[in-house]
């Protein structure tokens, strides 16, 4: 499936209530690769476009509306991992295992780019971690690391989890803002994926710090969706995920959003009491 991010509804609710909040002209058409020197005026207009963002009056979700990058399936980052997130991460890791009952839980990364912190699962003793990522670059690097990435992206109609497993914890980490239909993706995270009770730790960045901060620049091509707090509820909610905890992290830069799912029970209704009101 294509997609083509025009202006419609909201990714969110579904709602046609959205308003302009933001219009940029003449901004870089991505935010890969940067370059060393300007370039000249030809190339700078063929590099540049116009990004307007919209606001639902319903949920208070943002979305920008402007072609997809190229790149738009890949994770793409230059930052290394902080001690500081990384002992939060593990905290958290933790903590899922003991609320599991599972000494060494099932762990799926969504977008894991070169399985760095996946890695460090290993490293610190946890063995069944697994990942997911769309750039066959970076899950060569992953797997001459010694972790088990596969490479796809699972808004293609051709997708399929090709672990043979199902997770007990799902990983996503600033990326949930790069999907075109993340109501979707999460469905495919949950029908694919998920174990009958599993746990969802997902963190992306904060809209209210960018309106707080007047960070115009934040807005880029490569980010469809800005989530409020609000609006990421509504769409954990909307996906039938049971959220334990919501909150600013990062001095307020992201939001961290752990939920968990039980799948529902949808067996057929046997025929056995009408038959007997029937009979009576």
């Amino acid at each position: 499936m294509s997609y083509i991010n025009t202006k419609s509804s909201c990714l969110v609710c579904g709602s046609n209530d959205l308003i302009e909040i933001a219009s940029l002209s003449g901004i870089p058409s991505s935010a890969q690769p940067f370059v060393d020197s300007l370039p000249v005026q030809i190339d700078r207009l063929s590099t540049t476009i116009s990004l307007i963002a919209y606001q639902c009056t319903n949920c208070s979700h943002v979305q920008s509306f402007s072609e997809l990058v190229p790149y738009y399936k890949d994770v793409i980052t230059s930052a290394s991992l902080s001690p500081l997130i990384t002992s939060r991460r593990d905290q958290l890791i933790k903590s899922f295992s003991r609320e599991l009952c599972i000494k060494s839980p099932r762990i799926l990364e969504i977008g894991a780019f070169t399985a760095q912190y996946l890695r460090h699962l290993q490293d610190i003793g946890y063995d069944n971690v697994y990942g997911v990522e769309n750039s066959p670059d970076s899950v060569s690097l992953a797997r001459r690391a010694g972790v088990p990435v596969d490479c796809g992206y699972l808004l293609d109609e051709n997708f399929l989890n090709c672990s043979g497993s199902k997770f007990d914890v799902v990983l996503c980490f600033n990326f949930l803002e790069h999907i075109p239909d993340p109501f979707r993706f999460l469905s495919v995270i949950k029908s694919q994926f998920a174990s009958d009770n599993a746990i969802f730790y997902f963190t992306m960045p904060c809209f209210h710090y960018i309106r707080s901060q007047g960070l115009l620049q934040e807005f880029v091509p490569d980010h469809i969706s800005y989530f409020t707090p609000v609006s990421l509820r509504i769409l954990f909610e909307r996906s039938n995920l049971c959220i334990q905890s919501l909150e600013s992290v990062n001095n307020e830069n992201d939001i961290e959003i752990i939920a968990s799912f039980t799948k529902p029970l949808c067996e057929p209704i046997l025929p056995n009491a009408l038959v007997s009101l029937v009979d009576r």
